[in-house]
């Protein structure tokens, strides 16, 4: 049994031990959650949050890397119920992130369309072949 010398007197208390002064901010949460995501690839996520881009076309890249869009792919393993998990654009393969923006033919040919309006032209590996844009 505990005596009371060993008990400290005062009211408990919550510390959040991921800020410096063990107080909560919204700031160190951030913080706390962006060391763990980045990971390896911390280099990435900088480069890629250093862009100067709409937010939203950063958060798409973003979600695009950690296979976070609700692509059929990702629906079905939530426990969503689909018809098909086919991609809706050319329905050969199963609609994932990478499918979408980088192996479907129909999204190719608008990655290719989006190149010319530009005026770049880059070299492109897929399937094996040098594509160039």
């Amino acid at each position: 049994m505990l005596d009371n010398k060993t008990l400290l007197k005062g009211q408990d208390q919550w510390i959040w031990k991921a800020a410096e002064k063990l107080c909560y901010t919204v700031n160190s949460t951030y913080n706390c959650l962006r060391t763990r995501d980045e990971g390896a690839n911390s280099t990435l996520y900088e480069a890629l949050w250093s862009i100067k881009a709409l937010p939203s076309a950063l958060t798409t890249a973003w979600r695009v890397l950690n296979d976070r869009l609700p692509t059929r792919a990702n629906l079905e393993r939530r426990g969503l119920i689909l018809e098909t998990n086919r991609c809706a654009m050319c329905g050969e393969d199963e609609e994932s992130g990478s499918h979408v923006f980088f192996e479907c033919r129909v999204t190719w040919r608008v990655w290719c369309l989006c190149s010319e309006w530009v005026g770049e032209q880059t070299v492109v590996h897929r399937e094996g072949k040098s594509h160039f844009l």
